[in-house]
């Protein structure tokens, strides 16, 4: 009994300073709003505002670029010193806007109306090394610089829709776009954090990225629905195309959804045919904790 009791003494205290201070891993859990430079295609959904207000007059709503989204992360860091760690994250992002125009004008039958609904939408997936650098700024208080590296999934979804009004019938169609496409990029940070004790802490962070990504191949689903019938058609292996449509001396960014590249040159109205980009490029204000194990 008496060397039972000297065996979990000496356990205690071997063990008691494990316990009342952290190991060399932590585990850091946030999220907050990010901002998506997107490029082009945000020329696309204002070229097509302000292509189709040159075209009518008789137009009601509007199509915006979008940028803004959220992003949400998991960071599991290992400190190689009180001033040194290394972090391995996952995370989560997306932005979508849903922009729709009316617009009227007479045909051979009467007034006819169409509603257009267009809802891009970006989701990424990122994986990322950072190195990080930890400035105490006083025993509670911290501020910690992160540079590093990462892989970014990228996924596309690009929904349009028409819905025609007209005195001999109404007809509807729909096209859904959507393909996958992984990119590296760079990546940096920069956090001030506060200690609530041992084993957490809060944190407020700015974190920066630059990546993009192109040459989307993917499926693009369309319904349709007017007086001859209704039917459903899936195209795989469609690339997503970028391209300025010339019209009356002015050019609009347009897009394409096909298998091949748009006829562009001689008589066509359609110049500087390319594969479309997608900028991810941007930053992310995020709030999270710090779990020290």
């Amino acid at each position: 009994m008496k060397k039972l009791c000297l065996l979990v003494m000496g356990f205690f205290f071997l063990t008691a300073p494990m316990l009342a201070s952290p190991s060399g891993f932590s585990l850091k859990v946030g999220g907050g709003m990010s901002y998506f430079s997107v490029g082009e295609l945000n020329s696309v959904l204002t070229d097509w505002d302000r292509y189709i207000r040159v075209i009518n007059q008789n137009i009601g709503g509007e199509m915006k670029a979008f940028h803004f989204g959220a992003d949400f992360a998991v960071e599991a860091v290992y400190h190689l010193s009180p001033k040194i760690g290394v972090g391995l994250a996952v995370g989560y992002g997306w932005a979508q806007k849903k922009g729709s125009t009316h617009r009227e004008y007479p045909g051979y039958e009467g007034q006819v109306r169409v509603d257009d609904t267009w809802t891009p939408k970006i989701r990424v997936i990122p994986i990322t090394l950072s190195g990080y650098y930890t400035m105490p700024l006083n025993p509670k208080w911290s501020a910690v610089l992160g540079a590093g590296f990462g892989y970014y999934h990228v996924l596309f979804d690009f929904k349009n829709s028409t819905q025609e009004y007209r005195p001999a019938g109404d007809s509807s169609f729909v096209s859904d776009f959507r393909a996958g496409r992984g990119t590296l990029g760079l990546q940096g940070s920069a956090a001030v954090e506060m200690s609530l004790s041992p084993f957490i802490s809060l944190y407020a962070s700015c974190c920066f990225r630059l990546a993009y990504v192109s040459g989307f191949i993917g499926t693009r689903e369309m319904t349709w629905n007017d007086k001859s019938g209704s039917g459903v058609e899936t195209d795989e292996d469609q690339t997503f195309w970028i391209y300025t449509y010339n019209y009356h001396d002015a050019g609009y960014i347009n897009i394409s959804f096909n298998e091949t590249e748009p006829v562009s040159g001689g008589s066509s109205t359609r110049s500087g045919v390319h594969k479309g980009k997608i900028d991810i490029s941007g930053a992310t204000l995020c709030l999270g904790a710090r779990i020290k194990f």
